[in-house]
């Protein structure tokens, strides 16, 4: 009857303590995930509350107007000295358009996005 009674509370205490532990680890991930600082290239300065740094969408559009001028440069290229086996629908150079269309974005989002003096 003893071994009986002693099982049962550490049964209880079992389950006490795994719901202590429960709520710690609750209260641990809230407040770690509640401080958690979100990466951004634009930063407030503290000191005359006014945003500083680069935008990451200028850095995307001189990708973008990088990609394009590889595309077009290599379709010119391409379109004077044609390989020996023709394409189905190269007749339409897609990658003129494709080059065409990158030069775009990747101009506009360079010059919107580009970074300014305060």
């Amino acid at each position: 009857m003893i071994l009986f009674f002693s099982r049962l509370q550490l049964k209880a205490a079992a389950a006490a303590n795994a719901t202590a532990l429960r709520r710690v680890i609750g209260e641990l991930t809230r407040k770690i995930f509640a401080r958690r600082v979100r990466p951004s290239v634009i930063e407030k300065n503290e000191m005359t509350g006014h945003k500083q740094g680069i935008s990451i969408w200028f850095f995307i559009g001189a990708l973008l107007l990088v990609y394009g001028i590889l595309t077009l440069g290599a379709d010119l290229y391409y379109h004077e000295h044609p390989i020996q086996r023709q394409v189905e629908l190269s007749h339409l150079r897609p990658g003129l358009w494709w080059g065409l269309l990158l030069i775009a974005l990747g101009a506009f989002y360079s010059i919107h996005f580009r970074p300014r003096k305060q």
